[in-house]
């Protein structure tokens, strides 16, 4: 019995020495290796601390809940400063012109020259319709110039220097100051079923050549105009739309008739020629003539494709 005695006792030997080999590799961990389990050490099917050094890391990296620094530290609402030193310049404008925010806050007030120079006013009317060329084409190119910031409203909030009316159709497709890439205060916008005009529509005009100076006026059809088509429709089979709705077709009526039910292109043919015809009234609003005779403001018609995005000028 004393023989085997002596035998066992070199076999547990080799265990004390698994102890320092931990530390050696992660002094963080020797804490951790006799708290958590020096049972499992003691295992004869893991050689020495090889296995427990990578668990040991591990369960100090998790229990390392740091973490919840990083959780404090991203509470720590400074988010909020950082939100509310760049969009707090352009947005105290949209909330109050004394800088006070909806919900009352203060804010810092946007001075017109936070948004770069004051805009130029345009006067000749071909230089007027070169700016709205060339806005289509950044529009349709994907390079806007204009994303119609509230720090640019501010800057017009002053005053306008319009160079264009630009009379449309209502159609949620057709944004007028987008598909031209302007800015705030550089167009005035009409927009009626079909651009129909009636009074209203011509007071308007007439306000904007004689009182804002403006040197261009534009008609700006589209192609598959809902108003043009429902005229026809409503030629067609004689069924006139009661109402207002009425008065639209009246007005659009005289260009398919121009055209011809028969024509397989009516709806776009119609499209063109209702355009035409109403640059042709515009030219009857009181002072245009005048002005148009002296060069000072011109009138142009275009049609704007929905599929494009490119506007066409009508010759």
């Amino acid at each position: 019995m004393s023989g085997p005695t002596p035998a066992s006792a070199p076999a547990a030997s080799p265990l004390p020495p698994a102890a320092p080999s931990a530390p050696t590799d992660s002094p963080a961990v020797a804490p951790a290796v006799p708290v958590d389990a020096p049972t499992p050490l003691n295992d004869s099917s893991t050689p020495d601390a090889s296995s427990v050094a990578p668990i040991s890391p591990a369960v100090t990296a998790t229990p390392a809940v740091p973490v919840s620094p990083a959780v404090t530290a991203a509470p720590a609402v400074p988010v909020s400063p950082a939100v509310t030193s760049t969009p707090a310049a352009p947005v105290s404008p949209a909330a109050g012109r004394d800088g006070a925010g909806v919900a009352g806050a203060r804010l810092p007030q946007v001075r017109a020259s936070s948004s770069g120079p004051a805009p130029t006013r345009i006067t000749r009317p071909a230089d007027a319709l070169a700016e709205l060329i060339a806005g289509n084409r950044r529009f349709v190119s994907g390079r806007p110039e204009h994303g119609h910031d509230v720090s640019a409203a501010a800057t017009a909030s002053g005053g306008q220097l319009p160079h264009a009316v630009v009379v449309g159709c209502i159609d949620s497709r057709v944004p007028l100051e987008a598909i031209f890439d302007q800015t705030f205060g550089s167009i005035c916008v009409i927009r009626s079923g079909g651009h129909v005009v009636d009074r209203a529509v011509l007071g308007s005009v007439g306000f904007a050549v004689s009182a804002l100076k403006v040197p261009l006026i534009m008609v700006l059809g589209h192609v598959r105009c809902g108003a043009v088509d429902a005229t026809v429709s409503a030629l067609r089979t004689g069924s006139r739309p009661d109402g207002d709705v009425g008065y639209l077709v009246d007005e659009i009526a005289p260009a398919v008739r121009g055209v011809g039910l028969d024509d397989p292109d009516v709806t776009a043919k119609a499209m063109r020629a209702h355009v035409a015809r109403t640059v042709r009234r515009l030219r009857d609003v009181t002072g245009v003539p005048e002005l148009v005779a002296a060069g000072s403001v011109s009138i142009a018609g275009a049609v704007y494709d929905l599929d494009t995005g490119w506007v066409d000028l009508l010759t």
